[in-house]
């Protein structure tokens, strides 16, 4: 992993290196420079990549003062989706006549069809078009969740298991929704712009054929592709702007950071030419950066890109929450079935007859009701106002969707008959009446519990780590000082060096995560604090008398 003051590689990606006919490692990097120069580009003299086993970049041999121009690349050199057909006819089966091509789906056909050039023709003509210096310039794999062998199966369960993202990634295999989003939505549309190689069914379909090529392609463009606001010279057709993801060679060789980035990309609107210029001074060694996003959280950036930032993690390490922006912390997620299955637990258990008998004897005077049973025929999502997965974000601890999954089961029959009849979704207030407010609360401490049990306690020797053995099960800091470990691990130490990077990445969503989680079990505590503190001053207004503070475990 790169260190802090570095870059952050793009997707984790292996260098090209050399191949066994291929013994010079930099010839990959003269050819990029040199197809751009002969193309019209230009790039700064002083800038030079570096390739190492764990990452690779661009860095200022000398130094670079602030306002040069560091790459100019033209239009032309661009690959994207932008002059591929928008609409395309549907599969057979399909009753719609046309479909419409994403941007994505355009610039992944673009892709394709010169990866398919090059294996066909490669570059013995000189044509630029062929893009053949570019392609040998990529990396060969991707560490991204979309490639098994980066993240087996084994480290998805292991070091995502209980997070949101991981949930997702296990599902999106078991169901194989990638090879289905192939064969359904992808491949009529590559077989119509011709991709090379689509018009075999076999070969599409097979291991080793199309989908193959597709899922590498899917990597590429999601750890590389760039999205610009449109410019007029952009093709326009049935009101739609091609605004990106565009590839951009040499340009994608520079690294991600939010902390010491020192150029944006630019379109320049006379010729549409992709441009970067240094927005401060570059000391010589230092490496290029540019952030592709500031407000991205931990699963953004690993499920996008391959990576989590070190900064990131490191602050997830520490728990440094104060003046982070709420945005780049990972929500937590809650499915409604967990929230529904910590409500029958309630209402299954001797809670509530707890909750009356305390409500009866010091006089509160909201009313204790007949509950409904714990496994009844409620639908309460089919209303389609509550989501299948609800988000607890930092800035929205208890959103009203969560609220209302909250209640509906605890509902009097009348009253839910009529939430059937004009469903709604509440707000806060709905917790003011003691009996369901404490009932309430109680269900989504029991889910918080289940929800945190379900993060598995992770050991060092299973995150790379030398010595094993320990768990850190029932410890609340185990994974940020496993994090920790793991952040000043010896960069060098070979053997575990991949499995640390991905652990790293995984305890730092998983952190992000706990803190959503957290915020939200004070939240609790407050509420029924509150509950307690105004059913007390009812009772006195009411001539009740003072009545010992109420108490019952949420």
């Amino acid at each position: 992993m790169a260190s802090a003051q570095d870059g952050t590689p793009k997707g984790g990606a292996a260098p090209p290196g050399p191949s066994c006919d291929e013994p010079d490692p930099s010839a990959w990097y003269r050819d990029l420079t040199g197809w751009i120069g002969r193309g019209g580009g230009a790039i700064h003299p002083s800038l030079e990549a570096f390739d190492s086993s764990s990452s690779r970049g661009v860095r200022a041999s000398e130094a670079i003062a602030q306002g040069e121009l560091l790459i100019r690349l033209p239009a032309g050199l661009a690959l994207d989706g932008s002059n591929l057909p928008v609409t395309y006819p549907a599969p057979e089966e399909d009753t719609a006549a046309l479909r419409t091509a994403s941007p994505w789906l355009r610039c992944l056909a673009r892709l394709l069809t010169e990866e398919g050039s090059e294996l066909r023709d490669g570059d013995a003509d000189g044509r630029l078009t062929d893009f053949g210096p570019y392609l040998r310039s990529l990396p060969r794999t991707y560490d991204t969740l979309l490639d098994k062998a980066a993240w087996p199966e084994n480290a998805v369960n292991r070091l995502l298991g209980g997070t949101a993202l991981g949930r997702m990634v296990s599902e999106d295999r078991r169901r194989g929704v990638l090879r289905q989003r192939y064969g359904l939505g992808v491949r009529p549309y590559l077989g119509h712009v011709g991709v090379p190689g689509e018009g075999d069914k076999d070969e599409g379909e097979g291991e080793g054929g199309g989908f193959e090529a597709f899922r590498r392609a899917c990597a590429c463009i999601s750890t590389r592709g760039f999205h610009l606001e449109p410019d007029a010279s952009s093709r326009q057709e049935e009101g739609a702007t091609y605004s990106g993801p565009f590839l951009l060679p040499y340009i994608d060789l520079l690294n991600h950071s939010t902390s010491s980035p020192c150029t944006t990309l630019r379109r320049d609107p006379a010729d549409g030419a992709f441009t970067m210029i240094a927005e401060r001074s570059l000391l010589q060694g230092e490496e290029v950066c540019h952030a592709y996003g500031t407000d991205l959280t931990s699963a953004q950036l690993l499920q996008t890109f391959g990576f989590v930032e070190e900064g990131t993690a490191l602050r997830a390490s520490e728990g440094s929450w104060d003046g982070v922006n709420s945005g780049t912390v990972t929500p937590a997620t809650f499915s409604a079935g967990e929230v529904l299955k910590a409500c029958q637990s309630v209402l299954g258990s001797t809670y509530p007859s707890e909750l009356r008998a305390l409500m009866a004897r010091t006089g509160v005077p909201d009313e204790a009701w007949d509950l409904p049973p714990a496994h009844g025929g409620r639908d309460v999502l089919s209303s389609g106002l509550i989501p299948d997965d609800v988000m607890v974000a930092p800035d929205v601890p208890l959103s009203e969707e969560l609220l209302t999954l909250l209640c509906l089961p605890f509902l009097p029959d009348d009253v839910y008959a009529e939430w059937k009849a004009d469903p709604c979704l509440w707000t806060e207030e709905v917790l003011g009446d003691y009996f369901l407010g404490k009932l309430a609360l109680r269900s989504l401490v029991l889910a918080i519990g289940s929800k945190m049990e379900g993060y598995p306690p992770l050991r060092p020797l299973e995150c790379g780590l030398g010595d094993g053995g320990q768990s850190g099960e029932g410890d609340r800091d185990w994974d940020n000082r496993l994090l920790a470990r793991l952040l000043n691990a010896p960069h060098a130490e070979e053997g575990g060096g991949q499995l640390r990077k991905r652990a790293i990445y995984a305890l730092a969503v998983r952190l992000e995560e706990k803190r959503c989680l957290n915020m939200l079990k004070k939240k609790l505590v407050d509420l029924a604090e509150e509950l307690d503190e105004e059913s007390a001053g009812e009772e006195k207004e009411a001539g009740g008398g003072d009545h010992p503070t109420k108490k019952i475990r949420l």
